[in-house]
């Protein structure tokens, strides 16, 4: 809903997986504040669990800076090799990442946060709302077959993305009246369908009508990925301007809140 020109009612963000490109959160936050838009509901999957936590402790400043600073040797240092259930635990990624978090615990954060991991037995979407903090985002972030599965409750949980990459739903379980959902992977997903062969008759004989409407069903699908795939790119650019102000860049004006809300409706 609109309000005087702004959204109205309580604003939920959710921050969908990503893994590096997850960086790309950051800049949406920032786009956010700018055009005057505070979310006061956050919630992630995987890297957007780590960006949200990030944005609701009041951190967003240091984390971006100790981004900023990585370098392979730092990555590589973090790198706790252990050869049960993942190649790394995060342990010494998250002591460090704790020392930018001003608070223990997902109840003590300044703005409402959760995130999303999936448990390892059934498949299913867990959703940490409460509890330590850090043990929540590891688990959320916990790739398979990358980082160790994490122990909360007597589950095992992994990665969020494998069960909701975008939590939209958990947004709205928490109260949010209007959400702004960010999905980072739909460009990729895009390049796979152009990549995919398409079938081709074994004869040269015109198609029948059922050859016909699967073609045609897959040119209006190509049209649709494409247009999505052009917007996105171009988002997701203006993204990483925003993360790198020091770069130059031509002004533009913002997009309008209904430009946004169409380049949202592919994930929902």
């Amino acid at each position: 809903m609109l309000e005087n020109g702004h959204l109205g009612g309580r604003i939920g963000l959710a921050l969908g997986s990503g893994a590096a490109r997850g960086w790309a959160h950051v800049g949406v936050i920032r786009g956010l504040l700018a055009a005057g838009i505070v979310p006061e509901v956050v919630v992630g999957s995987s890297s957007g669990a780590l960006v949200g936590a990030m944005y609701a402790a009041g951190r967003l400043d240091a984390f971006e800076a100790w981004g900023r600073a990585l370098d392979w040797r730092k990555v590589f240092g973090y790198f706790d090799l252990t050869f049960r259930g993942g190649v790394i635990k995060a342990r010494r990624l998250l002591d460090e990442l704790a020392e930018n978090l001003p608070v223990q615990d997902i109840e003590a954060l300044p703005l409402r946060f959760a995130c999303v991991a999936t448990d390892l037995a059934t498949g299913r979407e867990i959703w940490l709302q409460r509890g330590p903090l850090l043990e929540a985002i590891r688990a959320s972030v916990a790739v398979p077959g990358l980082i160790a599965p994490v122990q909360i409750d007597a589950r095992w949980l992994i990665d969020g993305g494998v069960a909701n990459p975008v939590p939209v739903s958990l947004c709205r379980a928490m109260g949010a009246d209007t959400v702004i959902a960010v999905d980072l992977n739909t460009t990729l997903l895009g390049r796979r369908l152009r990549g995919a062969p398409r079938a081709t008759p074994d004869a040269e004989e015109p198609p029948d009508g059922s050859d016909a409407a699967a073609e045609v069903a897959r040119s209006e699908e190509s049209v649709a990925t494409g247009t999505l795939r052009t917007a996105l790119d171009a988002l997701v650019a203006d993204l990483r301007r925003r993360v790198n102000p020091g770069a130059p860049v031509e002004r533009e004006a913002k997009p309008s809140i209904y430009e946004v809300l169409a380049q949202s409706l592919n994930i929902m």
